[in-house]
């Protein structure tokens, strides 16, 4: 099947060296991304997903497979085709060429990639210094596949040599080591020592304790996997459990937890631990169907996931039930064609939805929210605007107290839809305070923020889109301005009135905001306009600005050195986002285009949409979105013109944020 199992007819070993859940897309995209192949019985198929919700997951469906136990009489497999992309950086290319998903977190450590000025700076001995530098060169080996030489720093590091005495104490070292000892497809098969590699992710995961309780949590995941690919499910289980603990938040951690209960046939509890990782991430029924631990009780699985399916109905239906109820009393009179086609969304959902699978329904678990957010109306409001003729004027100067005591007073501009009042936040009487904006309300100087952001002029014109076997050419026929910068933290909080930010700075582009969270504050921006219309860029928009007229294979020519000056990337970010506009311009004065965040874009090759779709913030769709430009921790290649990657539109990044488009 698709995944390693305990108690297999092949060994963990074997198990990689087959490579038989693996395959490369083409030569021509080597390295861009890979295929894992997953074979789920169609039973349990029709209950989790169709083929069209497949599809917006990029997932592909291919031929029926009979099962792995060669019986004539069981059930057909259908055997789908996860396109998974490699975006990460280093070490962590690993990611598609091993276990989907358990190396996917097993690598991903971001504070093992930190630079080595970094580790310098916080180096307290000349030893420490010394292992630090052996470290660096352990990574270069690695990202070379020279695993052996890779071994033999990390060793030096630790243990020291004829010129120093080593630093034990460096869990960064034995993370690394860990992974070389686990194996991995087109790894060095000679290094792998399962037992080795648990104890060096144990290792790991002691020293990251004190400063790096979140890598601790990694770090015990790896342990737990280790153990259980050499059958010592007791020692697994635990390890998984303590990650479990340590880091909540990781889905893969109950996944595992929940693998190896099935493993034990305590299928109870493994469901119930599976239920846990599926609220972290609807992808995991996916791999629980296709996990050959799990099919052991297909149709205990079958039963489980089809009374999650009809829960998570009833779930969504309470709440868009209410949505439509409150909408259709506020978009009676409505001609906006979004607010239409909210309504008409909904009343879709509340038509076919119990027919849904289980996938699909949680693809849509934020449909109540997005329709607020479509509509522009705060949560604290819609409430009270609910069974009120907002077709009528607001009276103007009519005033709400907020729960902090400041007070805001509606304002009617002419002009504007009905219903859709500016609103103006009056300066509090007394001392001045830290003011701290609930979600709604926008800041004393939105408009000034507004007309304070920096657009440059793109001209129309022809450009090769793309690369590989995608590429093409592509024509703009419009001019458009595009955001000198992406949109900072002031800037956002001016407008939203909150900063989900995880680095912190006014003046560093602001992160960790979903696609919905974006429309929103494109929305709010839209409304205190004075006759521009701001959305996100087009694919072809981000692109065509990105390259400014350059055919090379990076914006300023070939010298991948260069990068440095241009953006902020895992070589000289320090693990995290800097100030916007502190690196080189690319030939058009756009800066950090490349490296710092992502930019979400919509997934568009060419003009603007117009015609049927008509909303400024853009076609809706689809499940993933696009994302352009690279960040801070992601290796040079990452950060070109044409580089794409997707993600889900309720995810949230530290790496991700936005730039704006002026709609001419």
């Amino acid at each position: 099947m698709s995944y390693y199992v305990y108690g297999g007819k092949i060994t963990y070993k074997d198990y990689l060296a087959a490579k038989e859940f693996t395959r490369q897309v083409t030569t021509s995209i080597r390295g861009a991304g890979y295929q894992i192949a997953l074979d789920v019985s169609r039973k349990t198929l029709a209950v989790i997903a169709s083929t069209e919700g497949l599809a917006r997951d990029q997932i592909q469906t291919g031929e029926s497979v009979d099962n792995m136990k060669g019986d004539p009489g069981a059930e057909k497999f259908a055997r789908l085709y996860y396109h998974y992309e490699e975006s990460s950086r280093g070490h962590e290319k690993l990611d598609p060429k091993f276990h989907w998903g358990f190396c996917q977190v097993m690598v991903r450590i971001g504070k093992m990639n930190d630079s080595l000025a970094d580790l310098l700076k916080n180096a307290r001995t000349s030893a420490e210094t010394a292992a630090y530098e052996q470290y660096e060169i352990a990574c270069y080996a690695f990202d070379r596949e020279l695993y052996a030489e890779c071994l033999e720093s990390l060793n030096k590091a630790i243990n020291g040599d004829h010129t120093s005495p080593g630093y034990k104490l460096g869990w960064r070292f034995y993370q690394m080591k860990g992974i070389i000892q686990l194996g991995f497809v087109d790894g060095d098969m000679a290094l792998m020592d399962l037992a080795a590699a648990e104890q060096s992710f144990l290792l790991a995961a002691r020293y990251a304790r004190a400063d790096y309780p979140v890598h601790t949590g990694y770090a015990m995941l790896c342990a737990g996997w280790a153990a259980y690919c050499r059958g010592e499910l007791s020692d697994a289980l635990l390890h998984a459990e303590l990650a479990m603990a340590i880091h909540p938040g990781l889905g893969e951690a109950f996944f595992l937890a929940a693998k190896i209960y099935m493993a034990l046939d305590q299928v109870d509890q493994g469901l119930v631990i599976l239920n846990k990782a599926i609220d972290l991430d609807r992808l995991f029924v996916l791999k629980a169907a296709a996990d050959g631990d799990f099919q052991k009780n297909d149709d205990r699985l079958r039963g489980f996931l089809d009374d999650l399916r009809k829960e998570k109905y009833q779930q969504t239906v309470a709440a868009v039930t209410k949505a439509v109820d409150k909408i259709t009393q506020m978009t009676e009179h409505s001609t906006d064609p979004r607010r239409n086609r909210a309504v008409s969304m909904s009343k879709r959902f509340l038509s076919e939805g119990e027919h849904w699978t289980l996938m699909d329904l949680m693809g849509i678990r934020g449909l109540a929210d997005s329709i607020e957010a479509i509509l522009n109306i705060p949560k604290d409001q819609v409430d009270g605007l609910a069974g009120k003729d907002v077709s009528a004027k607001p009276e103007a100067g009519e005033a709400r107290v907020g729960e902090d005591g400041s007070r805001t007073r509606l304002t009617v501009d002419e002009g504007r839809p009905p219903g859709k009042a500016a609103v103006d936040r009056q300066t509090k009487t007394g001392p001045v305070t830290e003011t701290r904006y609930s979600v709604g309300e926008v800041g004393p100087d939105a408009r000034q923020v507004i007309d304070g952001m920096e657009f440059c002029s793109i001209p129309a014109g022809t450009f090769m889109m793309g690369k590989g076997v995608d590429k093409h050419q592509t024509t703009l026929t419009l001019d458009y301005l595009i955001g000198k910068y992406p949109v900072t933290q002031a800037q956002w909080e001016a407008i939203v009135g909150n900063n989900p930010s995880h680095f912190k700075g006014a003046d560093h582009p602001v992160e960790n905001v979903s696609w919905e969270e974006c429309r929103v504050f494109i929305e709010r921006i839209n409304h205190l306009s004075e006759g521009r219309r701001f959305r996100f860029p087009t694919e072809a928009e981000w692109e065509y600005a990105c390259r400014a007229g350059s055919t090379s294979l990076y914006v300023f020519g070939d010298d991948e050195r260069l990068l440095d000056e241009y953006a902020w990337y895992y070589k000289n970010s320090g693990n995290k986002t800097h100030p916007v506009g502190k690196k080189k311009p690319n030939a058009w004065e756009l800066y950090d285009m490349l490296g710092n965040v992502w930019e979400w874009c919509h997934d568009w090759y060419g003009d603007y949409p117009v015609g049927d779709v008509t909303d400024p913030t853009g076609p809706v769709s689809g499940i993933n979105r696009v994302i352009r430009g690279g960040s801070w921790n992601n290796l040079a290649k990452y950060c070109r013109a044409e580089n794409r990657n997707y993600i889900h539109p309720n995810d949230r990044l530290d790496r991700l944020g936005l730039r704006l488009v002026v709609h001419l």
